[in-house]
């Protein structure tokens, strides 16, 4: 035995580092791994050349990482060839970017999706950088498209295959059936049979997997067409099953990839089952289930995320399956998963956007199916709080919406059980996390905005080092509110102001409100039809209205405010509103026979958690130093031209046709400016992006500023915006957001406060109410109670207006109330009677 392996040893030593090199090359074809191995180690003993070097490590890391199935030495082994890859300028050969995309397919199989992204981020630079010695790198655009499609951020995957696919000489079926994927999951019925139609052009061969068709039976299944769904799906088994016996001799086939084959079965299986569910099939949903635990139980060994998530999908279809037929067994699948989880645990150390996910949802079946309350409470605020975090992880602003939406039911089920938690056993931390979890729900773009996060296009991302998974960053970005800091927090903020929140789902109705040191919370039910029959009223409206409609706000007051309103000594509400009720303004609202305007100075809250760091975003000033803009004073809004030249002087104005978009941004770079004001059209579409503010129709210069193009105007030194225009502060509701309207494109500019229009503006009633308005502005008195005094001046002055809210009822307040300037030695005295 000596004899031999000093031979062996001496054989090795005869060869040059060519010769070594080809040898183990060889061995690995011919699948003598071991032999191949000692060989390559051999090559990186004895060589002096970085090159042969930095192969042998390569081959070594490739060989443990792929067919030995140790990930972690594989990967030690190509991180010894960074530092020299990283020194070379020029001149890199393929294996150089091959061994950034094992370290991405590596770092991914462990769960550690940082380290996996960044790699290939740095190979995809790599070739970015040295075009001459690549071609463009297919692969590194599929890894990362999948990873952000496992991550569950479907735009940013498709921002990312639009890059590949735009770019490719030779479009890679791989990416056409990527595409496909995220096109399904995004509901896009025109990109899936555009995507579908071209795989289908180029599947007649011996190497196609048909997995289009499994793609195409997940569509078919969102659009709950089940039976439609379980031909596809039986079709890919099919195909697939004859393309493993077709390919089994006429390509490499890595260990790990054999293996692998099992997950797509595996989870075919269960989406079989879930199709089977829904057609009230139980005997073939639980053969189908069945089926899936046996091609994963094949496969279960590989240290692989996606096989990690399969698993945990299989085990709680297999919970619900039990719990619904009620069957008794002796397996606990909760149990079951949360084991793959701790076995997940001892494999990776971080908690990455896919298991947090997972995390997420065994949480709630954990809570779900909780033998006490004490449990459920448990069980289901972890699930939120790994929800929030998932949530925040996301780059693309749709893809955050795009969960809320997803995750609607679980959100309500969470909100429902802590609001009636809290009426039960009236504990206040029921309250606050009922609270914490609604306000949670909106303007999440928004916290995005004013944390300095963007909406990055593809060579953005692909050039940033920043990763939005940064746990710091998290922390600065996203804040929750705990029973404590929430006591906290409105001791110190509200004092003088009442604070009420909504939210409602498809059955009830839920209100949390504060005044004066005390919470309360109401669960009622959910009236759809007097909701919808005020905001038709409000977006149709011509000014005039039927005597009926007084009654109706009186009906929905009533029904909507809490009974404290008519009782609290504050004369100040705060109201963080959802969905529908974006679009009314409470002050028209008629409780115990008056306008809530009569009693309240309001405004409206973005969400609690945006206030809470821009509470004290206010800056006072010296004066109010306005600048103004009414393009069309001399056409269609003639009223606009008394209105802006009652508040500002001519030096400080654009009018008419020297309204134009070059004429604002130069007059913006005055930074005295502390208000910026709107008397024009401004145009809502059902694209919020599509949404405009009209400027001078001048053929040489812009003839509007569209909603995305808002934050690229220079407003850093502006505290409020005033938009005197039509339905400036109507927008599509987006679960998750609240609505796009103009006035928020405005806040994700950074301004702290924008006064906006709920319907059609009356360009007169507007002029008299901002001429007030400014005027108690300037007196320095808080905005929101300044606003409430223009109003009620007007309605003094205007008596036969005061059964008519469309005329004074649209304009309202969002964002900060406090002062701009601060109050007169003649405002300080008012305050002590107001």
């Amino acid at each position: 035995m000596f004899f031999l392996l000093s031979f062996f040893y001496i054989t090795l030593n005869t060869l040059n580092p060519s010769e070594l090199k080809e040898k183990g090359v060889n061995e690995f074809f011919n699948k003598d791994f071991d032999t191949s191995i000692k060989t390559f180690q051999q090559l990186e003993k004895i060589t002096n050349n970085n090159d042969y070097e930095s192969y042998a490590l390569y081959a070594l890391g490739h060989i443990y990482g792929k067919e030995k199935l140790d990930t972690k030495l594989g990967i030690t082994y190509l991180e010894k060839t960074l530092p020299y890859i990283r020194s070379k300028k020029n001149n890199f050969d393929s294996h150089h970017l091959t061994i950034y995309y094992l370290l991405g397919e590596y770092y991914y199989a462990l769960g550690n999706i940082d380290s996996s992204e960044c790699y290939l981020k740095e190979g995809f630079n790599l070739y970015l950088n040295n075009q001459k010695d690549f071609n463009l790198p297919a692969s590194f655009i599929q890894h990362l498209s999948n990873i952000y499609y496992r991550k569950h951020e479907y735009h940013m995957s498709q921002v990312i295959l639009d890059y590949g696919l735009q770019n490719l000489t030779h479009t890679k079926s791989s990416l056409l059936i990527n595409q496909l994927s995220t096109n399904v999951l995004l509901n896009d019925s025109i990109a899936v049979e555009k995507s579908f139609k071209k795989i289908s052009q180029n599947s007649h061969t011996p190497s196609s997997t048909g997995n289009q068709f499994y793609h195409m039976g997940i569509y078919a299944f969102n659009k709950t067409n089940y039976e439609e769904s379980i031909n596809y799906l039986t079709l890919f088994l099919n195909t697939y099953k004859q393309y493993l016996l077709k390919n089994t001799n006429d390509f490499f086939y890595s260990t790990d990839e054999i293996l692998f084959r099992n997950y797509y079965i595996s989870r075919t299986y269960l989406k079989l089952a879930e199709c089977y569910e829904k057609i009230g099939e139980p005997k073939q949903q639980l053969e189908a289930l069945s089926t899936s635990l046996e091609y994963y139980k094949k496969v279960e060994g590989l240290t692989h995320i996606d096989v990690t998530s399969i698993g945990l999908q299989i085990f709680r279809s297999l919970k619900d399956y039990n719990e619904t037929h009620d069957v008794s067994s002796s397996i606990n699948y909760l149990d079951s998963a949360q084991k793959i989880i701790d076995d997940n645990f001892l494999v990776r150390n971080d908690t990455n956007e896919i298991m947090r996910y997972e995390l997420m949802l065994q949480q709630y079946y954990q809570g779900k199916y909780a033998a006490t309350l004490i449990d459920k409470r448990n069980h289901y605020w972890k699930s939120y709080q790994y929800f929030h975090d998932f949530i925040w992880q996301q780059q693309k602003d749709d893809d955050q919406l795009y969960h809320f939406q997803e995750l609607n039911d679980i959100q309500d089920e969470w909100i429902d059980f802590f609001s009636k938690s809290h009426q039960e056993t009236k504990d206040f931390g029921d309250l606050a996390k009922a609270l914490e979890i609604i306000e949670n729900a909106k303007s999440n773009i928004l916290k995005k905005r004013s944390s300095g996060l963007i909406d990055p296009d593809f060579m953005t991302y692909i050039k940033s080092d920043f990763l939005i998974s940064d746990k710091s960053n998290q922390k600065s970005v996203s804040p929750r509110f705990s029973s404590e800091n929430l006591k906290e927090y409105f001791e110190e903020n509200y004092d003088d102001k009442s604070f009420i929140s909504y939210y409602y789902t498809n059955q009830n109705f839920y209100r949390i409100g504060y005044n004066e040191g005390n919470f309360y919370l109401d669960i009622f039910d959910f009236e759809d039809n007097a909701l919808n029959k005020l905001v038709k009223v409000f977006h149709e409206s011509n000014y005039f209205i039927e005597r009926a409609f007084i009654q109706d706000l009186n009906n929905f007051g009533q029904y909507i405010l809490p009974n404290w309103v008519n009782s609290t000594d504050n004369q100040r509400l705060v109201i963080s509103s959802y969905g529908k009720l974006n679009s009314i303004p409470f002050e028209v609202l008629i409780f115990n026979e008056k306008y809530l305007l009569e009693s309240f100075a309001v405004t409206y809250s973005y969400s609690l958690h945006y206030d809470k760091k821009y509470l004290s975003a206010n800056t006072l000033h010296e004066e109010v130093v306005t600048f103004a803009i009414a393009p069309f004073a001399n056409r269609d809004l003639k009223y606009t031209e008394n209105e802006v030249k009652n508040i500002v002087t001519d030096s400080d104005l654009l009018i008419n046709k020297e309204a134009t978009y070059n004429s604002l941004q130069k007059a913006l770079s005055n930074k005295k400016y502390n208000v910026l004001h709107f008397a024009t059209h401004s145009i809502f579409k059902s694209i919020p992006q599509d949404s405009y503010i009209s400027l001078f129709p001048d053929s040489s210069s812009k003839t509007k500023i569209t909603f995305d193009e808002i934050s690229h105007i220079n407003l850093q030194h502006i505290n409020l915006v005033v938009l005197s225009s039509c339905q400036s502060g109507v927008g599509t509701f987006s679960k998750g957001e609240g609505d796009l309207s103009l006035q928020r494109a405005f806040a994700y500019a950074d301004i702290p406060s924008v006064i906006a229009g709920k319907w059609k503006v009356n360009d007169k009633a507007s002029a008299i109410i901002i001429h007030h308005f400014y005027k108690y502005l300037s007196e320095g008195w808080e905005k929101d109670i300044a606003l409430q005094k223009a109003k009620k001046l007007y309605i003094e002055d205007h008596e036969h207006m005061y059964y008519n809210p469309m005329f004074w009822g649209g304009l309202v307040l969002n964002g900060n109330n406090d002062a701009i300037v601060p109050p007169s030695i003649e405002t300080r005295l008012r305050k002590l009677l107001y």
